[in-house]
C-alpha cells in the first residue's frame, strides 16, 4: 500500500504540468478515495484520470486495472465522484445503441449527474389475457 500511495502521489504531482491544477483538499481527498477503492475492490492498479469541469459541479475520474486471469490486456474499469461525496462510482458502460442519444448533446458539461436529458421511453402494457390464453395451448 506505500507503493500505491507513492505513485498515487506521482500522479497527482504530474497534473501540474498538464497545466491543470488541484488544490491541497481535492488532492487529499482524492488520494484517500482512491485508496479506499483500491482497498473495496482489491484492484491491481488504480490511477487518477482526472477532472471533468462541469457548469455546476466537476467530476474526478478514477481508472483500475486488473491483470490477473487476463493474459494479453488488463481488464479496465472507471469510476467517478464529485466533490459533494468523495465516493467511487462505477461509470456505465455503452453500447452500440446508446450513440444515438449520446450524440444528440453537444453543450456546456452540467455535472448534475442527477439531472435526466431524456426520458426512457415508456414501457408497452403487457396484455394478461392473450399471455393466460397462450399458457393454456402450452399446457
Amino acid at each position: 500500500s506505500v507503493m500505491l500511495q507513492e505513485k498515487l502521489r506521482q500522479d497527482l504531482n504530474s497534473i501540474y504540468f498538464s497545466g491543470q491544477t488541484l488544490n491541497l483538499e481535492e488532492q487529499m481527498n482524492i488520494n484517500l478515495s482512491l485508496l479506499k477503492l483500491h482497498e473495496n475492490e482489491n484492484f491491481d492498479e488504480v490511477n487518477f484520470w482526472g477532472k471533468i469541469r462541469g457548469v455546476y459541479k466537476d467530476y474526478y475520474i478514477a481508472q483500475t486495472l486488473n491483470f490477473k486471469g487476463h493474459l494479453e490486456f488488463p481488464h479496465i474499469r472507471f469510476f467517478w465522484c464529485t466533490a459533494q461525496t468523495w465516493l467511487f462510482a462505477e461509470l456505465p458502460n455503452f453500447s452500440a445503441g446508446d450513440e444515438q442519444y449520446i450524440s444528440r448533446f453537444n453543450n456546456a458539461f452540467s455535472g448534475e449527474h442527477d439531472r435526466v436529458l431524456i426520458e426512457a421511453p415508456p414501457l408497452l402494457p403487457v396484455d394478461t389475457d392473450s399471455l393466460a390464453s397462450a399458457d393454456n395451448q402450452v399446457a
